[in-house]
């Protein structure tokens, strides 16, 4: 038993491909800035001379530390747009 490999789909919708790879790209490096920055930011918090900023902070990152990343991803797609009042297209 043999399998014929065609790849003709991927060679016609290269364009389509390729700009989805740049969009891919984009979301990977502004992503990866954004929780850089955050990350920074909540640092900087935890190091504060402040008891309740580093209380605050501790929590937090506690927080995010405990949840799985799928729990989050679900949360943020689902309830977030019901909280701000959004409505996300499929």
């Amino acid at each position: 038993m043999t399998y014929d490999w065609d790849f003709t789909w991927v060679f016609n919708n290269l364009d389509t491909l390729i700009i989805g790879l740049f969009v891919s790209l984009k979301l990977t490096i502004l992503s990866t800035f954004i929780g850089t920055v955050l990350a920074f930011l909540l640092l900087s918090l935890r190091t504060s001379k402040y008891r309740l900023v580093v209380s605050l902070s501790i929590i937090i990152i506690g927080l995010f530390r405990s949840l799985p990343l799928l729990v989050l991803l679900v949360w943020l797609f689902y309830c977030l747009p019901i909280f701000i009042g959004v409505q996300i297209s499929a």
